[in-house]
């Protein structure tokens, strides 16, 4: 199999660990986003957890630190 989807197969495996800890982590920062949004005046957190953009960036960012960290590695051996 080729180096670049081997690559590509790898960073798409990465999301769902990155979504399921990203997910997680939104929902366990909700008392958090409730302080925030005094100080910020934006809708962070509902009564139910956090607003869907906020585990969209999660997951987002999460991702991103993964393939960054998948990819460096790679580069060195």
């Amino acid at each position: 199999m080729p180096d670049k989807i081997k690559a590509l197969l790898v960073c798409l495996g990465i999301l769902f660990p990155a979504a399921l800890l990203g997910s997680v982590g939104s929902f366990l920062a909700t008392p958090l986003l409730w302080k925030l949004e005094d100080v910020l005046h934006v809708e962070l957190a509902g009564h139910s957890g956090p607003s869907d953009w906020i585990i969209a960036c999660a997951i987002l960012f999460l991702w991103a630190t993964f393939v960054i960290i998948y990819l460096s590695r790679r580069r060195k051996s």
